[in-house]
């Protein structure tokens, strides 16, 4: 049966400064929110005008189910997301791929194996601030959107600037998954509930042909998410490029190479995004992050 987020009861979307773990043994999803103190947590339902600011001191956010409809962990989904196996050609227009294509979750960028970035083996560690984590049950994790433009990888210390325009495309990354989602399914007689520190926040019913839509994204406090540009370059200019976010994962993640980081198009907004996506990593929790 073809992957179909929008028959789901759900679908959480997951962005900025994080990091996604499938807990294997708890079967569920854990995202640890990094809380870097120039980002902020914000919780909004679809897209209603009201917007929840998380706590910095907040632990545990918790996307449960009621009569929830568990994925097959053991054989369709045994990663926890929707996989179409690794991503052969990052740099391609995405108008090229279908959508199933597009879902796949291994745009994402995986922080610990060293297969999507050069840095060598990660291992997770505590950073110098909190971290709140969200436990999302029966979700199967897929990638909602794709960022519009090639990302340039570079080693950290690395000034674009110093290339020749041969030397700086030979550094052209490609595409990364610009927003992850989590698509969760209930029974019609279900719902999901979400609740911050055990006290409970809010309840959704299954409202049947109309998925909720739970944005939780960690983002620069005056970020304006997104751009209207969409220009898929390969090609650019030093000039054109800023530094993106990426170096910040380092302050929770110990790696065995050299640490890189994303350079990216400016955007014509005053957002500062760049590359302020999330990561993943293929542990069996995010254990690390406290201890």
């Amino acid at each position: 049966m073809p992957f179909n987020p929008d028959t789901a009861t759900a679908n959480v979307m997951i962005d900025g400064l994080s990091i996604s773990c499938f807990n294997r043994l708890n079967r569920m999803w854990e995202v640890g929110y990094l809380r870097h103190p120039l980002h902020q947590l914000i919780l909004q339902i679809d897209n209603e005008v009201d917007r929840f600011s998380i706590p910095r001191e907040a632990r545990v956010v918790r996307i449960e189910t009621t009569k929830g409809i568990k994925p097959d962990y053991d054989t369709t989904f045994p990663d926890g997301f929707f996989d179409l196996k690794q991503v052969a050609n990052r740099r391609l227009d995405p108008s090229t791929f279908n959508l199933e294509q597009k879902h796949n979750f291994r745009w994402a960028m995986n922080l610990d194996q060293g297969a999507d970035i050069p840095h060598g083996d990660g291992t997770l560690k505590p950073p110098p601030y909190p971290v709140t984590i969200a436990q999302i049950s029966d979700a199967i994790f897929y990638s909602n959107r794709l960022s519009p433009d090639n990302l340039f990888l570079l080693p950290l210390a690395a000034d674009p600037t110093a290339l020749s325009a041969a030397a700086l495309q030979q550094k052209v990354f490609g595409k990364a998954a610009d927003e992850i989602g989590a698509a969760i399914m209930c029974e019609v007689d279900g719902g999901i509930t979400i609740t911050v520190d055990g006290a409970a926040l809010m309840q959704l019913p299954h409202r049947p042909e109309k998925p909720w839509i739970i944005n939780l994204k960690n983002m620069p406090a005056m970020h304006h998410h997104g751009g209207s540009h969409q220009m898929n370059l390969v090609t650019a200019n030093a000039s054109d490029l800023e530094r993106g976010d990426f170096q910040l994962y380092y302050d929770s993640l110990n790696v065995t190479g050299e640490k890189q980081t994303f350079w990216g198009l400016k955007s014509p907004l005053l957002s500062g995004r760049t590359d302020c996506n999330s990561g993943w990593v293929s542990k069996s929790s995010l254990a690390g992050l406290f201890s």
